[in-house]
């Protein structure tokens, strides 16, 4: 092999290396599995406890009757596909309690794909970016989902790097 070929297959090789989560900090959490099983699986139960110990920072206030009746509604819609509108006063929380809906909906399972809609395509796009902080930096979530926010964590907030993202070569 030449010189020039050696170093372009150095080059692959360690590319290839770079994409793979089995050699990044990730590994042994997506192997072990959550740090918090119990915790996993109170949470996966019941939507206010979800919001309660990972939305802890989002939720300062304490629940009103409002909002437990949201949440409940919230909850009712994802476990069985419900539907119901949501009104309520303006900053008291809805945006805030949909956007844990989603990741609860998708994070425990119970739906494979959620869809969130804004009222124009900025605040849908907002609502996404807050999304995708949440799941880059909320470790609590890394800690009991690890193998959903391991490998979101694992691009560095580079979608384009999850095309070539392996697990062990694949």
């Amino acid at each position: 092999m030449s010189g020039r070929s050696e170093a372009l297959h150095y080059d692959r090789e360690k590319r290839i290396s770079a994409q793979d989560i089995a050699g990044s900090k990730y590994y042994d959490g997506i192997i072990k599995g959550p740090v918090n099983m119990a915790r996993r699986l109170r949470c996966t139960e019941s939507f206010r406890e979800f919001c309660e110990t990972y939305g802890k920072a989002a939720f300062t206030i304490a629940w009103s009757p409002y909002h437990i009746t949201a949440m409940e509604k919230i909850e009712s819609s994802i476990k069985n596909g419900s539907h119901f509108a949501l009104a309520m006063p303006r900053g008291s929380g809805k945006s805030t309690l949909c956007h844990w809906g989603m990741l609860y909906a998708t994070l425990c399972g119970w739906s494979q794909y959620a869809v969130y809609i804004g009222a124009t395509a900025s605040s849908s796009n907002r609502r996404l970016d807050n999304l995708k902080k949440t799941l880059r930096f909320n470790d609590l979530l890394l800690e009991d989902f690890p193998e959903i926010v391991g490998p979101i964590r694992f691009c560095q907030g580079e979608p384009r790097r999850a095309t070539g993202q392996k697990f062990l070569g694949e």
